[in-house]
């Protein structure tokens, strides 16, 4: 059994700001902005949805457990070229300091249309 919060072609999903691990944000400047989607562990199995590097999700990643991510080829692309994204960290608030490390990259899901160029 797999579950997403917002299935594909459904028109649900949202975006969400993060910082990455040693990049400074400067003054003015927008901290990144991309799609989220959270998935439990064997989605990305039971979608056919291939591992391009590192890992999918597995029943020990728990709240318990440390922090991970999986992240599409195209925003390991923009933000880690030419390094791979698995290993690198990313958190979603400056105040909580819960940092995430990227342990998969995913190749890219049509989420909005089929003549639409995914997002990362």
């Amino acid at each position: 059994m797999a579950a997403i919060n917002a299935v594909p072609f459904s028109g649900r999903g949202g975006d969400r700001s993060f910082y990455i691990e040693g990049r400074a944000i400067l003054p003015g400047e927008a901290s990144p902005d991309e799609q989220l989607r959270l998935v439990s562990d064997g989605y990305f199995s039971a979608m056919k949805i291939p591992i391009v590097s590192g890992r999918e999700f597995t029943r020990r990643d728990r709240l318990d457990s440390p922090r991970v991510a999986i992240v599409n080829d195209a925003l390991a692309r923009k933000y880690w070229p030419g390094e791979g994204a698995v290993g690198k960290r990313m958190e979603f608030s400056r105040d909580t300091h819960n940092w995430y490390e990227v342990v998969g990259v995913v190749g890219n899901v049509k989420v909005r249309g089929l003549d639409v160029t995914e997002k990362p």
